[in-house]
């Protein structure tokens, strides 16, 4: 019995964890995500040259902070790779398709994630080159602010 209790127990402990959902999880007005956007590129400047740093999208980025993020980063020199979908069989005739998918394997992988925690905090986590940037907002006296520094974890 607690042979069968210690391996499940282990075959548990042992499992990868499930990926996070990526993209925009909250409910926030699209004037917020631009703002949060152009914040965290603003971050990004301090960390990464844009003439030395290509960043590739690797979800879809339908919302406010994708289409704001993608135009300040281009807009601040930075090249970047939107996200191509996934990659289309060998052989299925889209070159112009696999082209793109391989030079984007050449820069450093983005991932965000929008979040609202709680019902007046706002969140923003970043991953990008192996680390994640995160930043929380909320609303003080009207405005749309940040709640403290940006966080990076290595």
């Amino acid at each position: 019995m607690y042979a069968i209790s210690a391996a499940v127990l282990s075959s548990c402990a042992t499992a990868p964890p499930l990926p996070p959902s990526f993209g925009n999880l909250g409910d926030l007005a699209p004037e917020q995500e631009v703002v949060m956007a152009h914040d965290f590129v603003q971050q990004l400047l301090t960390l990464f040259p844009p003439s030395q740093s290509r960043l590739n999208l690797r979800h879809p980025t339908p919302d406010a902070f994708g289409v704001a993020l993608i135009g300040a980063l281009r807009g601040n020199g930075y090249a970047v790779s939107e996200y191509a979908g996934p990659h289309p069989p060998r052989g299925t005739g889209e070159p112009e398709r696999q082209n793109r998918d391989q030079r984007a394997d050449a820069g450093v992988d983005l991932r965000y994630i929008v979040d609202r925690p709680e019902p007046d905090l706002y969140r923003v986590t970043v991953f990008v080159a192996g680390q994640s940037l995160s930043r929380a907002y909320t609303h003080s006296r009207g405005q749309f602010l940040p709640f403290g520094a940006w966080v990076r974890k290595e």
